[in-house]
């Protein structure tokens, strides 16, 4: 049996009705129209039936051509539809990439909020634990917090300008222009700006100690300050030197029977590591 031609448009379709078809009645031609799709076998059919009966016309074969050259397009622009159409892999992949990008959006959001808890903590363990924390590292980065501070004043000026000229926080605040870009605004920057520069002595003063061993050893005091008991603060201050590392430590709570003096070698208790010395008890020369 011979296999049905391939259909270009719907001229073609309809010239079968006077050449392939008629030939192949009784000899399988239902097969080979039903290899056509069911939508072009019932046009073909159709016509057959009106040849048959001697009603194939030029208007009943111009009309069956615009149907079969309808149902080509169709198929036509399914076809492209599913050829541009992405695979479950790629439909899988960009699903993931849009998963991936919330998750990150997620996760950055929570930046800022971490920067400023880790910087108030950082503050909190200078005036806590960093009263008696001798940091070896303390003279080394003194002048990077320096640099640090000066590098971080143009960003948190940005970084604090773009917010207030869309909220205008500081306006309900202070009424006046002056106040509020000439005093506020410079201070918030600055502030900012020296916070993120000095947490790192608290945290290097919380993990001397957590990280440290118990031991006495001796330090040199370099200078002691004149009590005040009036401070709200710590009362007596005292320069300390241990192993060429030196730090201002605060004595209230920290002393023995007496104060020592500028120039003496006294012993301390307290925990020493590799970052440094956290005194915790200065003994009487």
């Amino acid at each position: 049996m011979n296999s049905p031609p391939h259909i270009r448009d719907g001229g073609e379709c309809a010239q079968l009705l006077a050449s392939e078809v008629p030939r192949q009645v009784g000899t399988g031609a239902d097969g080979a129209i039903d290899r056509l799709g069911p939508e072009v076998a019932a046009v073909l059919r159709e016509g057959m039936a009106l040849e048959r009966k001697g009603n194939l016309d030029a208007e009943a074969t111009a009309r069956i051509e615009a149907q079969l050259e309808a149902i080509l397009q169709a198929q036509m622009r399914a076809a492209q539809v599913a050829l541009e159409a992405p695979s479950s892999v790629e439909r899988k992949a960009a699903v993931d990439g849009v998963d991936r990008m919330h998750r990150v959006r997620s996760v950055a959001r929570w930046i800022p909020f971490g920067v400023f808890v880790a910087v108030l903590a950082g503050l909190v363990l200078e005036m806590t634990i960093g009263q008696g924390f001798i940091w070896f590292g303390g003279a080394t980065y003194e002048p990077l917090a320096l640099k640090l501070f000066l590098a971080l004043l143009p960003v948190f000026a940005v970084l604090i300008y773009r917010p207030e000229r869309s909220t205008h926080s500081l306006r309900g605040r202070y009424l006046t222009l002056l106040a509020r870009w000439l005093v506020m605004y410079p201070f918030a920057v600055l502030a900012s700006a020296g916070l993120v520069a000095f947490a790192p002595w608290g945290w290097a003063a919380a993990m001397g100690w957590v990280v440290g061993t118990s031991s006495r050893v001796e330090v040199r005091v370099v200078s002691v300050d004149a009590p005040s008991p009036r401070s709200r603060g710590c009362d007596q201050y005292a320069q300390l030197e241990f192993k060429g590392a030196m730090a201002s430590i605060c004595l209230e709570g920290r002393l023995g029977k007496q104060a020592p003096a500028a120039g003496d070698t006294v012993t301390v208790s307290g925990r020493v590591s590799r970052l440094g010395l956290y005194v915790e008890k200065l003994h009487s020369p």
